[in-house]
């Protein structure tokens, strides 16, 4: 054994190292592309935020300079809560500058809890923005951290640049996922070489000792027993090593396994939070007072509806994109709509509209899936609080004879009959106007079409100009067990 590794080996180490030069720049250059990657997905997210933040301030109205404060409308921009309402709806920080000077911003000073207002942008970011009017994306140093960032010039009603917009996210987000491709990289090209290298000079130690025994069988025949064992003996521990080597790949392929499973299961935890809500609100309502029992069974019914929301949008990760499926089971329409007033009040409330609500008294059971029901007429009433303003709202559920016709009607802003043609297309609203104006993905209409034809329904809708829009709904009162768990295409 000690004359196996006494052999030279300097040819061989040279190769060795060659290749763990080789794998080193290998290294780099993945773990170069993935922060690329990263950052590029962050920039994609920051896009995103940017056009939330300038569809926000447009509805404001037009920017302009008077008595040096920055206005949009009548509404000063200085310390303005639009940066949380981005912020909240896109999870990343937001920042208005009046010229190079943030006026509103989510971002907080070092060392504090108070938002950075009065500080400065970078001066490269400044020049590339302010006195070049161009948009910037990429990495930017701001209050002692850098960031993610894109930033926007912003212009008043002359087309003069007045300031900035910055949506951003923090550059240490992402370092946790390259923290671990990174130490996943490293230790997959580590184990690779310790392998590749280990048989590499074992195998020329071997070939030389070989070369040794050969010579000594020339010279003294009696050593050809002894070199036979050695030979015997370095076979039996190649193939011991060769055995470790392939237990140690099916190790490392289980682990990668293994690791790919996680990524895959980590959404599953989006699940977890939810059913504590849903846990401590029923072990609440155990013991709560008269006065808090419906606001809890609120707040679990709601629970419980996201929960299912959640966990079909997991299925559709299933690289089966766009496909739902039914339950059908007995379920108190009447209880499902006073749960669904109470949840869209607040959206009522938020525009000035009174929320009217009619059900027939003989509704009672209905025999369907009550989630998407929910769905359905939650998209319709959310739909109808976003285009009407200081107006009326109303929901009826009536019964004809084996089926359930609901009605959502509003005083809203209404729909022109080429409107009316494209509304129920996915990511389409009425115009390009309506959703820089009201906002929203285009696909809440299109969800109540598809799911109103999956469960043997029709939808109808009238809509007038200024007078406003109604929409009618109506599917069997039981729907029928053949339709359960078969899939319904998304939109």
């Amino acid at each position: 054994m000690a004359r196996l590794f006494d052999q030279p080996l300097r040819p061989r180490a040279w190769h060795v190292l060659v290749f763990g030069i080789f794998l080193l720049l290998v290294y780099a250059g993945f773990q170069r592309v993935f922060r690329v990657l990263a950052q590029e997905a962050a920039l994609i997210l920051t896009d995103a935020a940017m056009v939330t933040l300038q569809e926000k301030i447009e509805s404001l109205g037009p920017v302009e300079v008077r008595g040096g404060e920055l206005f949009a409308g009548a509404e000063v921009l200085r310390g303005h809560p639009v940066v949380v309402e981005v912020q909240e709806t896109t999870g990343l920080e937001a920042t208005i500058f009046h010229r190079d000077v943030r006026v509103a911003t989510t971002a907080i000073r070092p060392g504090s809890s108070t938002p950075a207002i009065g500080a400065q942008a970078n001066s490269y970011v400044r020049d590339e923005v302010l006195k070049g009017g161009h948009t910037f994306r990429g990495s930017a140093r701001a209050t002692d951290q850098t960031w993610v960032a894109r930033y926007d010039p912003l212009y008043d009603v002359s087309g003069a640049v007045v300031g900035m917009l910055a949506t951003s996210a923090s550059d240490s987000v992402f370092s946790t996922s390259v923290a671990a491709f990174r130490v996943l990289l490293g230790g997959t090209l580590f184990v690779l070489f310790v392998i590749i290298s280990g048989l590499w000079l074992a195998a020329g130690r071997f070939t030389s000792e070989l070369e040794a025994q050969a010579g000594a069988i020339e010279d003294r025949n009696q050593r050809l027993e002894r070199a036979a064992r050695l030979l015997q003996q370095r076979a039996t521990e190649l193939e011991a090593a060769r055995a470790e080597a392939e237990a140690s790949q099916r190790t490392a392929l289980a682990e990668s396994e293994a690791k790919s499973q996680f990524l895959a299961n980590m959404s599953h935890e989006l699940r977890t939070p939810l059913n504590a809500v849903i846990g401590y609100a029923e072990l609440l309502l155990e013991e709560a007072e008269v006065g808090m029992r419906d606001d809890l069974q609120r707040i679990v019914g709601a629970s419980k509806h996201l929960l299912a929301l959640i966990s079909d949008i997991l299925d559709v990760s299933k690289v089966e994109a766009g496909r739902l499926e039914l339950e059908v089971l007995m379920f108190n329409l009447p209880d499902l709509i006073s749960d669904l007033v109470a949840s869209v009040r607040p959206l009522m409330d938020a525009r000035g509209n009174a929320l009217d609500v009619f059900v027939d008294p003989r509704l009672d059971d209905m025999k369907g899936d009550p989630t998407r029901v929910r769905q359905i007429l939650y998209n319709l009433l959310s739909n109808a609080a976003k285009f009407t303003e200081g107006g009326t709202v109303e929901l009826r559920a009536e019964r004809h004879g084996g089926r359930v016709r609901f009605e959502v009607r509003d005083t809203g802003i209404g729909m022109t009959a080429t409107q009316l043609a494209r509304v129920f297309k996915a990511f389409v609203q009425a115009d390009v106007s309506t959703t820089r104006r009201y906002g929203g993905t285009g696909l809440g209409l299109t969800i109540v079409r598809l799911l109103t034809e999956r469960m043997n329904g029709q939808l109808e809708v009238h809509s007038e100009v200024g007078q406003g829009t109604s929409f009618a709904v109506e599917m069997p009162i039981r729907l029928p067990e053949h339709l359960a768990g078969r899939p319904c295409p998304g939109p």
